[in-house]
């Protein structure tokens, strides 16, 4: 039996130098297997540190947005309820269009000007609302290019199980497997459809 020479100042590795090799390397060999194993597990306890981190971060963003969405749905509120407001004071006829009592009914030069300025950018804001509008009701256009259209080979044709005036179809377009197509086309004999 040989000792191994070993450090005196760790207590009791003096003691393990006077075993036998093999039971000296196989106590290394578990210290070294716990050392990975506490390595490992100090290792996740940091991921889970920082998924919690995360998880705190994310509800923290998830509030900010909340808050965002209620402030911007009031600003809404309050720019519908302003314009609302400015659509009465410009409508013909509105009390608040008439001049106040006491002040000069016939409007000089320069109010003149005003008005028609005022009156301008009111007709365009009303054009630019009904190109807005109208852009949002139109449904956009079909384009024929992003269709996907295959000639392919009749292979077989049955009757649909449960829809009396459809057949089921199977067609070869050249793919490994023949596609499985539904059509009404019942008002067709079998015969010529196949």
């Amino acid at each position: 039996m040989t000792e191994l020479s070993f450090s005196p100042s760790i207590p009791g590795l003096s003691a393990l130098g006077k075993l036998d090799p093999k039971e000296s390397e196989m106590i290394m060999e578990y210290f070294t297997t716990q050392v990975l194993l506490l390595k490992d597990k100090e290792l996740l306890q940091k991921t889970v540190r920082e998924e919690k981190k995360l998880l705190v971060e994310n509800a923290k963003l998830k509030k900010d947005i909340s808050d965002l969405k209620i402030l911007l749905t009031e600003k809404q509120q309050k720019k519908k309820a302003k314009a609302a407001a400015a659509s009465k004071l410009t409508a013909p006829g509105s009390t608040a269009a008439l001049s106040a009592p006491g002040t000069n009914p016939k409007p000089g030069p320069g109010r003149e000007r005003d008005g028609r300025r005022r009156r301008e950018r009111e007709r365009v804001r009303r054009r630019e609302r009904t190109k807005s509008e109208s852009a949002l009701e139109e449904e956009p256009r079909m384009d024929v290019s992003r269709l996907d259209l295959r000639i392919g080979r009749i292979v077989g044709v049955r009757y649909h199980p449960l829809a009396g005036a459809l057949y089921v179809q199977e067609v070869d377009l050249g793919e490994p497997a023949p596609r499985t197509v539904v059509s009404a086309l019942r008002h067709i004999p079998k015969e010529q459809v196949g």
